[in-house]
């Protein structure tokens, strides 16, 4: 039987006040808690069906509460049905490699959750290891954040930070940045290395950043779209810098 208390809490963490106030975050779906109770983070609690129990018997269980799929519909934020719930500690902040010997991407101003997430799964699948963030775009912890990411949040680093600060302070050689009047992509002979940054949903890359930009690049159009979405066109630049 789960309390009152406990589902205030849970539902609490959907709010990034409570976040912070606590410093845990929630993950939701089977195969994103999996992941989390099998990686090194530190689980608080997971919230669970015994069907997931039952499919999950190789997993560590002294963190997961078995609760009915009544008390789960309650716990849930998602419009789709859930077998686990996990309460997760958000990490101490760690330090981003300046060694240059890969692409990081750099997210000036991505406000959809969805987006953001799904930018940080297509980095992880290109094997781009850092993802800086402006302060402005959407939390990292957010649920529909990391429900987007479908677990990369466990293996790729993110740093939010002044982006024109941090490229005016480190080395970055090349400074690439998707943009409408660039140079076609798909044509350009790009470094092993370099700093790739997206820009917001609707204004694109801010002034001060673009500045700073010294290739400049697109992904060509065959057709009349006015626009690509962030999170695909993410997907392939990634590909070419990858």
């Amino acid at each position: 039987m789960i309390s009152k208390n406990q589902i205030s809490f849970v539902k609490s963490l959907s709010d990034k006040k409570f976040r912070l106030k606590y410093g845990c975050f929630i993950a939701e779906g089977n195969k994103i808690c999996t992941e989390v109770l099998n990686s090194d983070w530190q689980v608080e609690q997971v919230y669970a069906t015994e069907q997931f129990c039952e499919q999950n018997k190789s997993t560590n269980i002294s963190k997961i509460k078995i609760v009915t799929d009544a008390e789960m519909k309650r716990l849930s934020s998602l419009s789709a049905t859930t077998d686990a719930i996990a309460v997760v500690k958000i990490p101490n902040s760690t330090t981003p490699n300046f060694a240059f010997n890969n692409w990081s991407l750099a997210l000036d101003g991505v406000q959809d959750p969805g987006n953001f997430g799904t930018i940080i799964r297509t980095a992880e699948w290109f094997g781009i290891q850092q993802i800086f963030a402006s302060m402005d775009c959407a939390d990292l912890f957010n649920a529909k954040t990391i429900q987007a990411t479908m677990g990369s949040f466990l293996r790729t680093q993110i740093f939010y930070t002044d982006l024109k600060k941090l490229i005016e302070q480190q080395n970055f050689e090349t400074i690439a940045g998707a943009v409408m009047n660039g140079k076609n992509i798909a044509h350009e002979q790009l470094p092993t290395s370099g700093l790739m940054i997206l820009g917001n949903e609707g204004k694109g890359i801010s002034s001060p950043i673009l500045s700073l930009i010294n290739k400049p690049v697109t992904i060509a159009a065959k057709g009349k779209a006015e626009s690509l979405n962030v999170a695909v066109a993410a997907g392939i630049i990634c590909n070419y810098i990858s």
